[in-house]
């Protein structure tokens, strides 16, 4: 629960409560987006975290409540139109502490070890090699109606 915008405590409305559902896999997606811009030098933080947090929070900062603001919409459309808005809105209403909580609660749903496993099976089956390959694994390209030697 955060601080509710300026027009809903006109109605009495103090807090707001924001539901956090399963993602969806384009969710993961489009959060996956945004991950790999998240920059922690991990030598420099093993020597001077105040430091490094310091000079990252305001670049990591904004990542981390685009995640949460992706995670809380979690719909293609509403993500569209609206994740910038609800960055904007949590970067200003929910304290540092909070926002970790949320994007650890947001990790945790994103199951990303089934994901790897799923990916790791699949190729395990050779499901995912292209067609027409020698499934002897040589690389030679079989041509079509042509007779696999044994």
């Amino acid at each position: 629960m955060v601080k509710a915008p300026w027009y809903l405590r006109m109605f009495g409305i103090q807090k707001k409560r924001f539901k956090i559902h399963p993602l969806y896999l384009g969710t993961l997606v489009f959060i996956g987006k945004f991950i790999p811009k998240i920059d922690i030098n991990k030598v420099k933080f093993e020597s001077h975290p105040m430091t490094e947090v310091l000079e990252k929070m305001p670049l990591n900062g904004v990542i981390m409540a685009k995640i949460v603001a992706v995670s809380v919409l979690n719909s293609r459309i509403k993500i569209l139109l609206f994740y910038r808005m609800y960055q904007r809105y949590f970067l200003w209403h929910i304290t540092p502490a909070d926002l970790k909580i949320l994007t650890v609660l947001v990790l945790q749903q994103t199951n990303v070890q089934d994901f790897i496993y799923s990916i790791v099976s699949l190729k395990g089956l050779d499901v995912v090699s292209p067609k027409g390959t020698s499934p002897h694994g040589t690389g030679e390209t079989i041509a079509p109606g042509e007779l696999l030697e044994q």
